[in-house]
């Protein structure tokens, strides 16, 4: 007598298993093209625990109390691994500053940048500290008592790289009236992109600075166009950056001692 011919198993029987991968897919690695796929990536990877821990107790998958209770602790540990180790996961940006008067000749390379004797020197740290790439980096830079000809970095850290002005040109104030800068334009105000950082690395940014003078006083107008350079007086970093497929802020000033 032939024996009736076994039905085969559905996919979905393992539903749980198939929400947690594609839970852990749209949070991180779709976010970058789709940011709004975060938080439903996040929710799908906890209802495919959440799942697990339900149905390995009720003794879908096997029968044997041991084995019930073994595949529910594994979806606990899920639980917890995907809680601590990804939602609330510690992943930051460290930015730090460093200032000197950029005591280069003329001409002289400095990354990507032929140097101006008339230029300051302002230099940007970015570290990712933790074991995790950063993707996405978009930061917005605003000095005061200066202007911003260009951006480059030291080496080739930070994959993909761009920094440009996001202002218009600055108009240096003089006795005779105003100068509206031609050629490469020059602001106070510049924004840096960076695709990649890759962890446990440092990507440095040098930012040279012109100084010039604040024109506050329309009837004392400064009698030079540019002062004598000088050390930048402070600057504003800002923007945000994605880091385990969450979109993080970044606000944050430059203070230097006196």
């Amino acid at each position: 007598m032939r024996k009736p011919k076994a039905e085969p198993k559905s996919l979905w029987r393992f539903w749980e298993f198939l929400a947690v991968i594609v839970g852990i897919l749209a949070t991180l690695e779709l976010t970058s093209l789709l940011p709004i796929l975060y938080w439903p990536g996040v929710i799908l990877v906890y209802i495919g625990f959440g799942g697990v821990v339900i149905e390995g107790m009720r003794g879908r998958w096997h029968e044997h109390a041991l084995l019930r209770i073994a595949i529910s602790v594994i979806g606990l540990v899920g639980f917890a691994w995907w809680t601590c180790g990804v939602v609330f996961a510690d992943v930051p940006l460290t930015i730090a500053f460093q200032r000197s008067m950029g005591e280069y000749a003329d001409g002289t390379p400095v990354g990507d940048i032929k140097w101006d004797s008339n230029w300051s020197d302002l230099r940007v740290y970015l570290t990712s500290p933790q074991g995790h790439d950063l993707q996405d980096i978009d930061l917005q830079i605003s000095i005061k008592g200066g202007m911003i000809p260009k951006v480059s970095q030291l080496e080739s850290v930070c994959e993909g790289f761009h920094g440009f002005s996001v202002s218009a040109p600055t108009a240096l104030e003089t006795s005779t009236g105003p100068i509206i800068p031609t050629g490469t334009p020059m602001a106070n105000n510049f924004r840096i992109v960076c695709d990649k950082l890759p962890r446990n690395s440092t990507g440095t940014i040098i930012i040279p600075i012109l100084s010039t003078n604040d024109w506050t006083d329309p009837a004392h107008p400064p009698k030079f166009l540019t002062p004598p350079k000088r050390l930048v007086q402070g600057c504003r970093i800002f923007g945000e950056y994605r880091g385990l497929g969450k979109t993080r802020a970044v606000d944050m000033k430059c203070e230097f001692p006196n």
